[in-house]
């Protein structure tokens, strides 16, 4: 993950809504939805054994008897597989001895009884989205040419909206996770881009009346390469640097900000316009984005890619 600029570089501008943290619900989100998933096993060791290995005794000669014959009258390795093997010196796919098997060749043993397993590998466990956000399509009018220029916000007045793009929630049991919080009723939907990427934010308010106005976690940040991002583009919304675009949810906890979701999907790229020294335009279309826990993704655990990206993950 090396596309969303890092949190110290961002949200920075003084200009902004004042922020003040909700703490209904969230503080429990971590613990609620930490569950552990199965480990999908087959045996403790690597083989299927489908009858017992016996060892080579030395015969009265003291011959070691390692001929590759079993001693039940049939011959290891003469091409066919006799009573008493369930193979012959050959080779098969893994996944023809267990369906867990996703790749990887088996073979088999000297003695003919039974499949070395070693190279075989297991498919990975299925892994549920805590959530899903629904596709959404939206249109950046105002692209803002730097992030000092989007921290400063002078077009804001122009991007607040009264519903959200990203918008889902999490059944915790005795309450609710919402994304955004479900006091938010002002959205500001806007964007930036500079030398490496294009990135969008939706940040939410609530604004009891005119003269009041509390910012809200969780908010959604999504960027994208800027040399992916061109007219047509179908890019990956993932973690890993092989993505072309990250998106995350940001929530506080322990008096900082913290990356409480990754997403995953696909972003489709309508039109963009980058202007170089001026503000651009950008319309995408999103897939539905599957939401999980940093350390359980279908890239496995993205915790150190998060870390190193300079966003801390909520503990």
């Amino acid at each position: 993950m090396s596309i969303i600029t890092a949190r110290e570089e961002f949200l920075s501008g003084e200009g902004k809504m004042k922020k003040i943290f909700f703490t209904i619900v969230m503080l429990t989100l971590a613990s609620c939805i930490n569950e552990e998933y199965d480990d999908l096993g087959l045996t403790d060791d690597s083989d299927i054994n489908l009858q017992n290995d016996t060892e080579d005794l030395p015969d009265s000669n003291g011959d070691s008897g390692n001929t590759g014959n079993t001693g039940s009258g049939h011959e290891c390795g003469n091409g066919t597989v006799e009573t008493g093997e369930i193979c012959d010196k050959n080779s098969v796919q893994c996944s023809e001895l267990d369906s867990n098997f996703e790749s990887g060749m088996a073979e088999c043993k000297e003695n003919c009884t039974s499949w070395d397993t070693t190279n075989c590998i297991e498919k990975k466990p299925e892994i549920t989205p805590l959530a899903v956000m629904p596709a959404a399509s939206f249109e950046v009018e105002y692209l803002y040419n730097g992030v000092e220029e989007f921290n400063y916000g002078a077009n804001q007045g122009n991007e607040l909206w009264n519903q959200p793009i990203f918008k889902t929630s999490i059944d915790l049991g005795t309450d609710t996770y919402y994304i955004p919080h479900s006091l938010a009723n002002v959205h500001w939907l806007a964007g930036f881009y500079d030398s490496q990427a294009v990135q969008f934010v939706q940040q939410s308010y609530y604004v009891p009346d005119e003269y009041t106005s509390q910012f809200s976690y969780p908010y959604v940040v999504m960027g994208s390469l800027k040399t992916a991002t061109v007219n047509g583009a179908v890019l990956n919304i993932g973690i890993k640097d092989s993505n072309e675009v990250n998106l995350i949810v940001v929530e506080y906890m322990n008096e900082a900000e913290c990356v409480m979701l990754a997403g995953y999907g696909t972003l489709t790229v309508n039109s963009v316009n980058l202007v170089p020294g001026d503000a651009g335009d950008f319309t995408f279309t999103t897939s539905k984005i599957d939401l999980y826990l940093p350390k359980e993704t279908p890239e496995g655990n993205v915790i150190a890619d998060v870390q190193n990206a300079g966003w801390p993950v909520c503990q």
